[in-house]
């Protein structure tokens, strides 16, 4: 497997019709909806473990050809529940394989499976470190994250290692968004902001922002009005802490457009992505 200088752009028919998904159900359908529009063939996928539990294991997509250009690491949303895993990105996988990209779409431990805001953000760092020991890349990943894998992928702007990260409507206030004792976020922090203040002061990213590597922070205009916020929120904390941060609104967008692949959504986070890939 080695890294190669170029690759090709796939082509975006019509994405999905219709409202997005507001329901656990409902994702399941839309998403099989995008499995089922999406090619996988000509392309090799291996299962790796990176550590004993059961969730601790990932994906590496790679073009048949097994030369590519980039390592990227996926890291699924989901509001960090047990239900939701890596099968949320294996469509966008299969995408920038087929752009020439190798990619490793980590699982990680979640919410009644062992995650927590201390296992999870550890888990996406162990993650890391096994595909950069078994790819051996001359130059360091980008990393892509969507919703709550939107948030363990900012925690990754901390990492020297990392040449990059792009949030897609991710989760970047975990106090904000835990509001109630059954909520998934104040679940996965183990209780509410009142209960267990030490774990959401080390889980802010507002109050010690990453800036060892730049960071593009995507979001669609229909997202939910307290996610937008929250996102310009760390776009200010960022630059003052003199980090390299940038914004950008997806024009007739709401939170899971970004999954799929013939999105504007989808074209605009590649085309991002190409740009730190270019500049690094």
């Amino acid at each position: 497997m080695t890294e190669q200088a170029a690759g090709a752009a796939t082509p975006h028919p019509q994405p999905l019709s219709g409202p997005e998904p507001r329901s656990a159900p409902e994702l399941d359908e839309w998403i099989e909806k995008v499995m089922a529009r999406t090619n996988f063939g000509g392309l090799t996928r291996r299962e790796y473990r990176y550590g004993d539990h059961a969730e601790q294991v990932a994906d590496l997509w790679m073009p048949e050809s097994g030369t590519y250009r980039r390592l990227v690491l996926l890291v699924h949303g989901g509001g960090f529940a047990r239900h939701f895993d890596r099968t949320l990105m294996a469509a966008a996988a299969a995408d920038l394989t087929r752009r020439g990209f190798a990619v490793w779409n980590t699982e990680y431990r979640r919410t009644d499976c062992g995650g927590g805001p201390l296992t999870s953000p550890l888990d996406v760092v162990s993650s890391l470190e096994r595909m950069r020991s078994e790819l051996q890349p001359s130059r360091r990943p980008l990393v892509l994250g969507h919703s709550a894998g939107g948030y363990l992928a900012l925690r990754m702007t901390r990492l020297p290692v990392v040449a990059g990260v792009i949030a897609l409507g991710a989760v970047c206030d975990l106090r904000a968004n835990a509001m109630a004792p059954d909520d998934e976020y104040a679940r996965f922090m183990g209780g509410l902001p009142g209960e267990v203040p030490g774990l959401y002061q080390a889980a802010d990213l507002m109050t010690s922002p990453g800036t060892a590597c730049p960071q593009f922070l995507l979001w669609g205009e229909n997202e939910q009005p307290h996610r937008i916020a929250e996102n310009q929120r760390l776009a200010d904390a960022v630059r003052e802490a003199r980090g390299r941060v940038t914004e950008e609104e997806i024009p007739a967008t709401g939170h899971f457009g970004f999954l799929d692949p013939r999105s504007l959504a989808w074209r605009r986070a590649t085309g991002r992505l190409e740009e730190m890939h270019t500049h690094d």
